[in-house]
């Protein structure tokens, strides 16, 4: 059996994200997956279940000519003292979130 199979790719336009992290109470969680999900393009939720919290990582595309440098500084990816990550891992929650209540 032979076929052939042709794909065709477009390339996206140029844009920046804009990133926002908000922690909420996980009480209505499994309602807001979904809604979550589709208002948000890159959007992704983080659940911590002992503290009873979820993480949201606001994330969508804004225009190229938004203000701001476009510099995603995630601190995970930059060198940390082994100190510091003990005492983040002891904490049991991620410091480097700026929290919203």
């Amino acid at each position: 059996m032979d076929f052939f199979l042709q794909i065709t790719l477009k390339l996206e336009g140029i844009f920046k994200r804009s990133i926002t992290y908000v922690a909420k109470n996980d009480s209505d969680l499994g309602e807001q997956v979904a809604s979550f999900g589709y208002a948000h393009e890159f959007g992704d939720i983080t659940w911590y279940p002992s503290q009873r919290r979820a993480v949201y990582r606001v994330d969508d595309r804004v225009p190229i000519n938004a203000s701001g440098n476009g510099l995603y500084d995630f601190i995970p990816f930059r060198p940390t003292p082994s100190l510091a990550l003990a005492i983040l891992r002891t904490t049991g929650f991620p410091s480097f979130y700026s929290i919203h209540r």
